[in-house]
């Protein structure tokens, strides 16, 4: 899986034509991975991919430890 790097827009429309976009940030379901997935949680890992890495990237990080809140 590739790892987007955030990057300014381009200063005008044929640049941007010109550029080759990787649409990896906004994919959101691995559909051969949820269809033949073998565990739950497997099938959970491939579904709502972008939701997933923002909860562990901002919530799940930054919490403490010990939380009983987020179990």
């Amino acid at each position: 899986m590739s790892v987007p790097h955030p990057h300014p827009p381009p200063p005008s429309l044929e640049e941007a034509a010109a550029l080759e976009y990787d649409y990896e940030t906004i994919r959101n379901i691995d559909c051969y991975g949820t269809d033949f997935c073998t565990r739950v949680r497997e099938g959970m890992r491939y579904w709502n991919m972008t939701v997933q890495w923002w909860l562990a990237q901002y919530i799940y990080k930054t919490a403490p430890t010990r939380s009983y809140v987020l179990r």
